[in-house]
């Protein structure tokens, strides 16, 4: 099985002996303990890098569009190469379950439970609950200029 990682398996110090991930998941682990692990897992080439290809970036965009997770461009990388490699990700960040658990793609959480169900996000007006599409990018309410927050659908 192809494992791949993202920020919160390296993070957790998993000890694994054949993954892959980002370099923009490499770019975000800063701190020394988890940088000296990353470097003993790509120096040990039990930790490879490669990047997703557009076509499976472009899938991944699509699948969090109708669950209206907010994902950064990493998560998105990680999902896509998961999916490049009909891979199995390595996180605990509940927009990345979700959105695999929707392409199909296996997960495992490193220390937590992992969702239990996949859901789909909207937005919701806090004034007068009126909802709006996950990507309505105005941020206020259209009618009574309340801020909007996420909800489940």
């Amino acid at each position: 099985m192809k494992y791949v990682l993202d920020a919160g398996a390296i993070f957790s110090r998993i000890d694994i002996d054949a993954a892959h991930t980002t370099a923009a998941v490499c770019a975000e682990v800063r701190d020394r303990e988890s940088s000296q692990h990353l470097e003993r897992l790509l120096a040990s080439r039990k930790l490879v890098v490669r990047e997703p290809t557009p076509g499976a970036v472009s899938l991944v965009r699509r699948t969090m569009g109708r669950t209206g997770d907010g994902l950064s461009e990493t998560d998105i990388g990680v999902i896509a190469l998961a999916h490049d490699l009909s891979g199995h990700i390595v996180t605990d960040d509940y927009g990345v379950q979700n959105v695999s658990s929707l392409l199909g793609i296996p997960w495992s959480p490193t220390k937590t439970a992992g969702i239990r169900q996949t859901l789909s996000w909207c937005l919701r007006c806090t004034g007068c609950r009126k909802r709006f599409p996950p990507d309505w990018s105005e941020g206020v309410c259209d009618v009574c200029g309340s801020r909007l927050a996420r909800s489940k659908r």
